[in-house]
């Protein structure tokens, strides 16, 4: 909403009906008599204007809330890039909202008075958009403080499905190998003209097997 005042008049120029300034009116015709009415009036609209960003960035605080709740519950992996693409359009919605609010910040420290009684009404307007400056603000850092908690959970999920790999192809390396050295097939292999070759070879993996459990339980890898 745009907003053009003089001594004179004032002029609102909105795309669409404003609820607030369709109530506002009634409320300001009774005194359109007051010589000051243009200046009481002005604040009242921009009091008006910076509240409405209240109920969006208060659904915008729930919502963060309630993705930070599914983060930690979600397991599918669908379902993780459907809540970054939540996420992410969270944070652009906000992101829109600090920018606005920004400007309003920077409009509003523009207001000035010359009567003393009237710049604690001033300086309410400018604590009001410096608050939702500021919530705006931390919905943006929460938003992207998700973002990076989801990747970084995202990660070290992968790097869980990659250590049980590991350990399963740490088991089967050493097995593998004796079974390719037994399977080569020469003529001169005497623990397979023996009657305790084939549990030998058992035992021998039982063991090799044993070891690498009991050294990583040992260094607290399983």
């Amino acid at each position: 909403m745009a907003v053009f005042c003089s001594s004179n008049f004032i002029i609102t120029v909105h795309r669409s009906e404003v609820d607030f300034i369709t109530a506002m009116r009634s409320k300001w015709q009774a005194a359109c008599c007051d010589k000051n009415i243009n200046f009481f009036l002005l604040l009242d609209i921009v009091r008006m204007s910076i509240h409405t960003y209240e109920k969006p960035l208060n659904d915008l605080n729930l919502k963060i809330d309630e993705y930070e709740e599914k983060l930690f519950t979600t397991r599918k992996d669908r379902a993780n890039v459907l809540l970054i693409q939540d996420l992410y359009a969270l944070k652009r919605k906000a992101s829109v909202f600090h920018k606005m609010l920004d400007l309003t910040v920077d409009t509003v420290a523009q207001l000035k008075t010359d009567n003393n009684k009237n710049r604690p009404l001033i300086q309410d307007i400018r604590e009001s958009a410096n608050r939702f400056f500021f919530r705006a603000n931390n919905i943006v850092e929460n938003a992207n403080n998700l973002i990076g908690l989801n990747l970084s959970l995202s990660t070290y999920r992968t790097n869980e499905v990659m250590r049980i790999l590991t350990i399963f192809s740490v088991f089967f390396m050493p097995l593998t190998f004796l079974v390719g050295v037994y399977g080569m097939n020469f003529k001169h292999m005497p623990e397979l003209d023996t009657a305790w070759g084939y549990p030998f070879a058992w035992g021998l993996m039982i063991v090799i097997t044993y070891s690498i459990y009991r050294w990583f339980r040992k260094r607290g890898w399983l």
